[in-house]
């Protein structure tokens, strides 16, 4: 009609008629542009929640029932890049694992199992002997790892407890009885050191340039600058203090309870350092810690007496 109406001489008329069709046309050129939008925000939501799903691996064990077959009993989950090999070769069926990660977002987490009586250990579920209190993650995954043991031993597997590197042997609690408690000093200690981190003393650090010092994160989540900060902090307290959380090192809180439980049980397993699993240049390949006490003992065999003294073994615990 517009048409129309220009050739009639009356094209003032498209001034009228045309702004409509722009205008419903500019509606839906914004329709379309709010789509496109809403897609790629879509997207990114998606793109977040898989990124968020890479790093936090839900994993609920896997073992293979072979009588003498190495099965990682307990494991630092601290160390990322090791916990993903581990979760990628148990998936791939070349590692047998006890070990259990619920994350948040499942329907386990958070989930509390009761202890029974038959068991005689205090606390209504079983983050009191873990943790010493009820924990917001739950101690679901507990009854999941026990009865990955449970499996294992039955079918003749060798366990074996991971320890921080050149840890091995270290961080373990007295029994799975004072596990909790042991777990609440040591809460009771680590949160000092925000109120540190207020004081004086350490702003005195901060100015000396503390905070220049890298914070990109190693393979054990830790940085230049969280080390120095841990480091001056347990300068601040006392020597008992110190010492308590010095000797804590080489097991996670998890694993302490963990191993104090195969212990309990009377399960031998074989001690190992972790940091062969850590990424590196190379392939990365797993030797379980029974085939390296093997491997130690052929070494050994080559080497000289002084030498013989200076290799760590890695022994089963009973």
């Amino acid at each position: 009609m517009t048409a129309q109406h220009s050739e009639r001489g009356f094209g003032w008329t498209a001034a009228i008629v045309w702004p409509v069709p722009l205008l419903w046309g500019g509606r839906l050129l914004l329709r379309l542009v709010h789509v496109s939008r809403s897609e790629r925000e879509v997207e990114r939501r998606h793109e977040a929640r898989s990124e968020m799903s890479n790093r936090n691996i839900c994993f609920d064990g896997s073992i293979i029932q072979e009588r003498g077959r190495p099965c990682v009993a307990s494991w630092p989950g601290k160390y990322e890049g090791a916990w993903e090999s581990l979760v990628s070769q148990t998936q791939r069926g070349e590692v047998s694992a006890a070990v259990v990660f619920l994350p948040w977002g499942i329907d386990d987490y958070g989930a509390h199992d009761r202890i029974a009586l038959a068991e005689g250990l205090p606390g209504t579920c079983w983050c009191t002997p873990l943790y010493g209190e009820e924990k917001p993650w739950g101690c679901r995954w507990f009854t999941n790892w026990r009865q990955n043991i449970e499996t294992a031993v039955e079918s003749g597997a060798e366990l074996e407890v991971y320890y921080f590197p050149n840890r091995v042997g270290k961080g373990k609690v007295k029994s799975f009885e004072t596990a909790g408690d042991d777990n609440l000093q040591r809460e009771e200690l680590n949160s000092r050191q925000k109120d540190f981190e207020k004081s004086p003393e350490f702003k005195q650090a901060m100015d000396a340039g503390l905070g220049n010092l890298s914070k990109e994160p190693g393979a054990d989540g830790s940085s230049q600058y969280s080390r120095e900060v841990r480091r001056l902090f347990l300068a601040s307290l006392s020597e008992t203090e110190c010492e308590f959380l010095a000797t804590a090192e080489g097991l996670g809180n998890s694993q302490k309870a963990e191993v104090a439980w195969l212990e309990k049980k009377g399960y031998t397993y074989w001690e190992a350092d972790v940091s062969k699993w850590l990424p590196g240049d190379g392939d990365e390949q797993y030797i379980p810690a029974s085939a390296e006490q093997t491997q130690l003992r052929s070494q050994q065999k080559k080497a000289s007496a002084m030498s013989l003294s200076m290799v760590p073994l890695i022994a089963p615990v009973t």
